[in-house]
């Protein structure tokens, strides 16, 4: 049975994969001093110091411009002129009203400042990235949510997955259809599930 909920889970599940297409063929199209440009020109802040990013946090960030820029468009947008948030869907406690209030004060700030740079072992960056994909697919995180850990989690997997076959099989970790239980068995993720 369709609902505006389910609708809207499929909207915005759809949004990110045509971010992730966008993203791909951002990197396999475009050099990396094309993609600063782009990003100029879509309102990236200089501040940023964008020139030191990778190439595949500048085609990212163009996506999500782009995503934004025609989302404003065509009216679809969120209303999040200061970084806003997803509604809360019951009432938060004190302590998690704090706790919420201290991330959204963190995700203002760090907007405008240039990615983090970490360094961890190859191995310890694919269970982070493993670690995502099994988060993303907990029935009950919040899409935009879902959508921030999948665009870090495919970060790391364009970083680590060396060749086609290991690129492949993390790809599947994405992708609820490819699950199994402990014995192996697939899962039925359920229609229309990533």
């Amino acid at each position: 049975m369709s609902t505006p909920e389910n609708e809207s889970e499929a909207a915005a599940a759809a949004r990110q994969d045509a971010k992730v297409d966008r993203i791909h063929e951002l990197m396999r199209k475009h050099t990396k001093p094309e993609l600063l440009h782009m990003a100029y020109s879509l309102g990236l802040a200089p501040a940023n110091s964008p020139e030191e990013w990778r190439k595949d946090e500048i085609a990212t960030t163009v996506a999500e411009l782009e995503q934004r820029r025609q989302q404003q468009a065509t009216g679809t947008a969120a209303p999040t002129p200061d970084g806003g948030l997803p509604a809360a869907r019951r009432e938060l406690s004190e302590g998690e009203a704090a706790g919420v209030k201290l991330m959204h004060e963190a995700y203002i700030r760090w907007r405008d400042m240039p990615p983090a740079r970490i360094t961890l072992e190859r191995r310890d960056a694919w269970i982070v990235m493993m670690g995502l994909q099994t988060a993303r697919s907990h029935p009950g995180v919040n899409e935009q949510i879902a959508g921030v850990w999948e665009a870090a989690g495919r970060a790391i997997q364009e970083q680590l997955a060396d060749n086609p076959e290991l690129y492949a099989m993390a790809e599947t970790g994405w992708h609820r259809v490819y699950d199994v239980d402990e014995n192996g068995n697939r899962v039925d993720a359920g229609e229309g599930q990533k």
